[in-house]
Order: C-alpha cells, then structure tokens, then sequence
C-alpha cells in the first residue's frame, strides 16, 4: 500500500498530471484503505489536491476512515493539516471529518505552516472553526509571525479576513508585521494582501496605504488575477469607514 502513496506523491511533487494513472491508484488506495498509515492517507489525498483531481470516492473513502476515532487519533500535526489543505484545495465538503480535524488539532502543537494550512482550509470551505480552537491558531500565528513564510502569513490573512474579519487586535498586529515584510512577498502576493486586508476595521488605516504603496514599482510584474485582485481591493478599501476616514483626515 505505501508504494501506491508515494507513487502519487511522486507523481504530484514533479507535477506531472497523469489522470488515468491517478484514476488507477485510487481505485487500488479504496480497496486497500483499511491498511493504509496516517502518513500514506495524507500524502495521498495531498498528491491528488495538488493535481487538481477531486477523485469523490477517493476524498469519501479516506475522509470517512480519518474520521473514525481508532485513525484521527494517530495523526501528526502536519498530516492532519495536510488533509485539510487537501479538502479545501479540492472543495470537497466532509462536515464529520473536519469536526475530527478539529477535535485532534486542540491536542497538537501547530507549526506555522499547519495553523497556515488548518485556518486556510476551514476558510476555503466557509466551515468556521468553534472558538477554542480559533483562539488557539490566532494566538499561535500573533506570537510566531517572524516564523512564516510570505505565503503562509498571506494564507493567514486571507483566511482571517474570511473567518474573524471584525478580529481587530489580530489585523492591527499582523498588517503591520505585513509592511515590516513586504519586500519578501511575491508582487502577486502583495497583491493578495491588498485584497484580504481590503475589508477589515484596520485600527492604523495607513498600513493598508503602505501594502498598496508596496505593489506600485511591481505592478508591470502583476499576473492579471492578480492585479484584479489588488484594484478590488483598493476599491473596497475606498469604501471601508475606517479607510475613508483616514483619507479625510
């Protein structure tokens, strides 16, 4: 069974897309789930997120397994929010599984790529996390900021904005860790900056000015999702209260 996951991991980190080869294994992967480890179930459901194929039975065999007490409890950190990744990439829906996701998480110490990937998950599936473990990634992420990468403080962002947009503490300190860094994001990822940071009650309105500022001497580089992405924002920004009262005064 190991040797059908790292097939499909294989496969997915040289980004070669082989459908019917994809088609094949997870035929094999359903029949053989019941002895498959939590590592092969993760990076199988993450190989096949990351070539785009949302193989349904695959996605409700493997969800269903993970869900079940006698497996979630042997999951890591990682390969717990590596499945959720790879249900949000997807946008399957399993309401039982990430109510599991959940339930393990509260026990784990997340590192930032897990509360990047956990957070952004439950965002991209508009399923919200109950408070205690809100409160746990918000905290985590607020005390370990210098630890993320440029995508994963963007995934972040995003996710929050989606999920806890009214969280105000929260945005003040990480919009500013944002244009402390903004030399280390991609132009598109300032661009996406721009956009999650649009819309929420900013507490210094002028952080928002300098993430725009930043995306000015790179906007020839913007991909055109992505400048798209940044005028929407600038446009909502022009209708956040708390923007244009910072533009008035």
């Amino acid at each position: 069974v190991q040797c059908l996951s790292t097939i499909a991991w294989s496969f997915a980190t040289l980004k070669r897309r082989n459908l019917v080869l994809f088609n094949s294994l997870a035929k094999e992967v359903c029949h053989h789930v019941a002895s498959m480890k939590p590592q092969e179930m993760s990076n199988t459901l993450w190989a096949f997120a990351k070539n785009s194929y949302a193989h349904v039975d695959l996605f409700r065999t493997l969800g269903d397994t993970i869900a079940s007490d006698a497996s979630s409890m042997a999951f890591k950190a990682q390969e717990i929010s590596n499945t959720a990744w790879a249900f949000a990439t997807v946008g399957l829906q399993h309401r039982v599984l990430f109510a599991k996701i959940e339930a393990v998480s509260l026990r784990q110490q997340q590192a930032p790529q897990n509360v990047a990937n956990l957070l952004w998950a439950f965002a991209k599936l508009k399923v919200r996390p109950g408070d205690k473990l809100m409160d746990i990634l918000v905290d985590s992420a607020m005390h370990k900021l210098t630890q993320y990468k440029p995508a994963e403080l963007s995934a972040v962002v995003w996710a929050m904005a989606q999920l806890a947009p009214h969280n105000a503490p929260f945005f003040a300190v990480v919009a500013r860790a944002c244009v402390e860094r903004a030399s280390e994001f991609s132009c598109n990822g300032v661009a996406n900056l721009a956009g999650a940071l649009s819309s929420v009650p900013l507490q210094e309105p002028q952080l928002y000015v300098a993430v725009l500022q930043s995306s000015f001497p790179r906007l020839q580089h913007l991909l055109p999702r992505a400048l798209v992405t940044l005028l929407n924002g600038a446009t909502c920004a022009a209708q956040n209260p708390a923007y244009a009262l910072h533009q008035a005064s």
